[in-house]
This record gives C-alpha cells, sequence and structure tokens, in this order.
C-alpha cells in the first residue's frame, strides 16, 4: 500500500514537470568573443580583465581574461543586452566619455542562440618617466617633488596642463637615493620638472585660507636644467614605453624678496574694509593651480600701507581686494617687476567695479523657458580669479532670468575680459553672438573701463544643425570609443561653445547636434584627452587630418571619417 501511495506521488510529480517543461520551453544560448586592442593599432593587449554585465556595470555576470592574442569568449550567454567591460593597470579607456578612466566598454545585444564575434575595444598604455635628482652638492636629494606637465594654448593663451587621465597631476617624491618615479602617464609630449623641497627655499609660512609665497611660486627646475621653460628640452611618452634618467642637479634656491607698497581708496572709506591679496605670475606661460590668495600679508588698515615677503625674481599682477560687505567686493591691482632687490614702491588704487546689465534673446525673442537655468559669466584675461571677482554677489556669474531673459553681472572691477557660459546650453540650442556696447566680443577679449556703462545681448538660436557619422580605422574596421569633433574656423576658435564633440558607439556611429552654421573641420582621434581640441598647439598637429564642412541652417546630413591615432602619431 504504501509503495503504491509513492508510486502515484511519483507519477504525480512526473506529470507536472512534463506540464512545466512543456508551458516554460528553455531559451537557447549564445556567445559573445572580441578582443582587446592597443588604441591606434591592431595590436592585441592579453591578461586584460573582461567583465560582462547586465545593462549596467553594477551587474557583473562573469569575468575572463584575454589571452596572447587579446581574445575573449563568453560561451552559454542568455539572450539579452549587455556591457562588455574591459580593465587593465596601466591602461586607459580611449576617448573622453563618462565613467571610470580605467576601463573601457561597449554595448552589445545577443539573440537567442546567436553569435557575437568580431566586438574590439581599445585601451591606450600608458608610460612612465624615472630618474634622480641630486643637491647642489652632488648628493642624492630627498623629498624633491618632480611631475611631469604638457604645455597647451586654451583660449589664446599657453599654459601648462597636467598629464595624467582626466587632467590630473603626475608627480612623485625622491626616495633616500635620490630616485623618482612617475607613472600612468598618458601618451604625449611633456617637460618634466623638480621642485625644491621647502626646507631648501627660504620659508614664508602662509596664513589660515591662504598659501605661502614659498608654495604659490616654487623654485621649479625643468629637465635638463634650466628655470625657463622656453630653454627645457621635452620629453617623448608613448603607449607602454618608459623613459629612464631623466636626472636633475638642483642649484642653490631662488632668491626671495619683498613687495610692498600702499593701497589707495577711491571710497575715502577710513578704516580700510577687510583686504585680501592676490599675487598673479605674469610668465608668457600661466600657472594651471588658479591663484589663491597669498599670505602672510603685513596691512594696516589705518595708513593703508601693505608688505608681502618670499616673492622670487619674475613679473607679477599684484591684486588688492576689498570686501566691503558679506557679498561686495571691490579691487585694485599693479604690476611689478622683481629682479634682485626688494620693491618698495607700488601704488594700488581700490575702485568700484560696474554693473553691466543685460539681456538674452532666443531667436530674437524674451526667452519664456526656452533657455533653462542659463548662467553665464567673465573670464579675467588679467589673472584675477573668479573668487576674487565676486561678479554677481557671492557668485562669479549670472542668473538669467527664465522669462524676460534680463540679467546683471554686478560689481565688475575695470579690466579685460572674455564671456563664458557656466551652464550646458539647452538642448538644440547654440550661441550666436554676443555684444557688449555696439562691439561682437565673442570669442575676443574686450575691455571693461572704470564707470562704463555699456549693455550685453546675448544671442542664443534654435533649432542647431545635426551631423551623423562613421569614424572608421586605418582598416576601414568601425571604431568604437573614439572621439570626434566639429573644430571650427581658425577665426572662431576662441568661441568654446562652437566646437561640438561625441563618442562613437559600438559600432562607431557618432551623432553632433547643436552646431551653428559656419565653417569646420571634422577631426576623429582614438584617444584625446578632454577639450584638448581646443589646444591649438595639439590641433595644429593634426589639422591636414581634418574634413572641412561648412554647415548652413537646417543641415542634417551623414558622414564618414578616419581616425587619427593619436597614441602612435607622437614624435
Amino acid at each position: 500500500m504504501r509503495t503504491s501511495i509513492y508510486l502515484v506521488f511519483a507519477l504525480i510529480a512526473a506529470f507536472q514537470a512534463g506540464v512545466q517543461n512543456q508551458s516554460t520551453p528553455q531559451v537557447a544560448t549564445g556567445s559573445i568573443e572580441g578582443m582587446i586592442l592597443h588604441a591606434g593599432s591592431t595590436e592585441p593587449i592579453g591578461d586584460v580583465g573582461v567583465t560582462l554585465t547586465v545593462d549596467t556595470l553594477a551587474n557583473a555576470t562573469t569575468s575572463v581574461l584575454t589571452d596572447a592574442k587579446g581574445h575573449f569568449l563568453f560561451a552559454d550567454v542568455p539572450p539579452g543586452k549587455y556591457a562588455v567591460v574591459a580593465q587593465r593597470d596601466g591602461y586607459f579607456r580611449n576617448g573622453s566619455g563618462a565613467g571610470p578612466l580605467n576601463r573601457a566598454s561597449v554595448q552589445t545585444v545577443l539573440e537567442p542562440g546567436g553569435l557575437v564575434t568580431d566586438l574590439r575595444i581599445y585601451l591606450v598604455g600608458t608610460g612612465i618617466i624615472s630618474g634622480k635628482v641630486f643637491n647642489s652638492r652632488g648628493m642624492p636629494a630627498v623629498n624633491v617633488k618632480v611631475e611631469a606637465v604638457e604645455k597647451a594654448t586654451i583660449n589664446g593663451k599657453p599654459t601648462l596642463v597636467n598629464s595624467g587621465a582626466g587632467n590630473t597631476s603626475v608627480s612623485s617624491q625622491t626616495d633616500d637615493r635620490g630616485e623618482y618615479r612617475l607613472s600612468s602617464i598618458l601618451p604625449g609630449i611633456y617637460y618634466v620638472r623638480a621642485e625644491a623641497p621647502s626646507a631648501l627655499a627660504p620659508r614664508v609660512a602662509g596664513g589660515r585660507g591662504a598659501i605661502s609665497p614659498t608654495d604659490l611660486f616654487p623654485d621649479q627646475l625643468y629637465f635638463p636644467a634650466t628655470r625657463d621653460i622656453f630653454a627645457a628640452t621635452t620629453v617623448h611618452v608613448r603607449q607602454n614605453e618608459e623613459i629612464a634618467d631623466i636626472n636633475f642637479n638642483l642649484p642653490m634656491p631662488n632668491a626671495r624678496y619683498t613687495i610692498s607698497g600702499s593701497i589707495h581708496d577711491d571710497s575715502a572709506q577710513t578704516p580700510q574694509p577687510r583686504m585680501s591679496f592676490y599675487v598673479v605670475n605674469r610668465s608668457p606661460i600661466a600657472a594651471t593651480n588658479g591663484t589663491p590668495r597669498v599670505s602672510p600679508v603685513t596691512f594696516d588698515p589705518t595708513t593703508g600701507k601693505f608688505s608681502i615677503p618670499g616673492i622670487p625674481p619674475g613679473e607679477y599682477e599684484v591684486f588688492a581686494v576689498a570686501q566691503r560687505a558679506p557679498n561686495l567686493f571691490d579691487s585694485g591691482n599693479a604690476t611689478v617687476e622683481v629682479t634682485s632687490h626688494d620693491v618698495s614702491n607700488m601704488d594700488i588704487v581700490i575702485r568700484k567695479g560696474v554693473d553691466i546689465h543685460g539681456r538674452l534673446r532666443v531667436n530674437g525673442e524674451p526667452p519664456k523657458g526656452k533657455a533653462g537655468n542659463t548662467m553665464i559669466g567673465l573670464s579675467s584675461m588679467s589673472g584675477l580669479p573668479a573668487s576674487a571677482m565676486r561678479v554677481g554677489g557671492s557668485n562669479p556669474g549670472a542668473v538669467i532670468d527664465r522669462e524676460t531673459g534680463e540679467f546683471t553681472l554686478l560689481n565688475v572691477p575695470a579690466g579685460a575680459y572674455r564671456f563664458r557660459t557656466m551652464t550646458v546650453l539647452p538642448a538644440d540650442t547654440y550661441i550666436a553672438d554676443v555684444q557688449f556696447g555696439e562691439k561682437s566680443v565673442y570669442g575676443s577679449e574686450f575691455v571693461v573701463e572704470p564707470g562704463a556703462t555699456d549693455t550685453m545681448l546675448v544671442d542664443f538660436r534654435t533649432p542647431g544643425n545635426t551631423l551623423r557619422g562613421l569614424a572608421t580605422d586605418s582598416e576601414n574596421h568601425p571604431a568604437p570609443g573614439a572621439v570626434v569633433v566639429l573644430v571650427p574656423e581658425p577665426s572662431d576658435r576662441l568661441k568654446e561653445r562652437r566646437y561640438v564633440s561625441a563618442q562613437t558607439d559600438q559600432n562607431g556611429h557618432f551623432v553632433l547636434s547643436s552646431i551653428a552654421p559656419g565653417e569646420y573641420k571634422l577631426f576623429a582621434w582614438d584617444f584625446v584627452t578632454t577639450s584638448a581640441w581646443q589646444n591649438s598647439d595639439f590641433v595644429s598637429k593634426y589639422e591636414s587630418n581634418g574634413k572641412t564642412i561648412k554647415i548652413g541652417n537646417g543641415t542634417n546630413f551623414e558622414m564618414t571619417v578616419t581616425v587619427s591615432p593619436t597614441s602612435k602619431e607622437l614624435p
């Protein structure tokens, strides 16, 4: 009897299983395979960790390592949408899109029983610079900061930018043998400089919330042995290359001097309001670390006398910023050249700034919400930092009224400026022009005179134009992850919003939108750091590779562009 009951239950279970199998048939699995390659070539990369994820990077399913030929394979994969993510130490993704810099990914869709066989993911190998630093007595110099920087021309002004991914600093301290090693350097052409340790430089301590002149203007030596960057020798870094014996012999540290003078306040306030000082190096190549407030400064508010110690030889712009109220600042500035002695005759006049009233128009009409939460501002060409300008009260910019388009840039110090937008433009919108007074100033410097009454007009237009296309490598394969950029004609290259960029998808396709009418060159690069296309030094190397395009109102067409392998074309 008990055996019969067991038999009945077994038959019922078998029947239910059969019914279930008939109602939920097995879904055919497939496979996803491809290769990991060096950017700018077909050279494979082995031992790369490749992860298959469902929809997002957070849902990892399985991982494999590429073989010596850079090949990877995921078998028995259920159908669905996947991201294939590649990562290996010493490599970064090509392109400049969003996401972690140390991993690259492509999207793919696997159909039931399907085969994805030709995925290609490109990685950029980083380089290394190493060497030794010796002091003036020929002994190993310990705790010396060494870093690699790159020359760029941004907004028409030469500057130095960092060499790491995402424009991060690549630096190292020498060890007890005087040795240093700079790693994870992107392919490029760099200046290498060593900074004398603070213990060797004449030391002046910084105040609260400010920086010492010793730290603001460190004693730096460019390779091979010069304080003048124009006399320095560049170092060329390629993928996966180590460049050794970039050695330094540090001279005795620079002398430091004191600059002093008087503050004259045209408001005749007594006593003087709270005062902050900023010192800007007027070197033809600008600093990249901003313009922090300098301290210590000896300042007598009753006489207006000030004194700033610890300044090395050079030409400087000294700004004095008076705080009238919590969000009200006036300023003045003067130029000084420090040679071989203290300077004691500076005069700085503090003047009230100018309120610049303006309006924004969209297709000639008040925006009525079409301009979004747009904020506009000014970039000082004289070096005064936005934090010191306080244009617009407590904020270095002005929010435009969503309905009327009216705005006011409050208390702008007299000086030279460029117009800038501080927020992303609304979709499908471009800047046609900016006028200050009767003059078009979009992309050029303009001067705000003391007591100026000129108004500003910002002209937005919509809709913008669209360009679609395909980016291919030298073998006509689609180039996923490449950066495609429309660069305006030379006369418009200081108009930052005229540059339009996009990253190609997994099939090498791209879409560029919100394009203003005009002449452009279309470029594509396998690897490029963010906004490098606004560096005229960089673009000049690839000028002949660009495709000339004329964009008119209503443009919407497609083009094919060949990717320039930046990682392989270094001198």
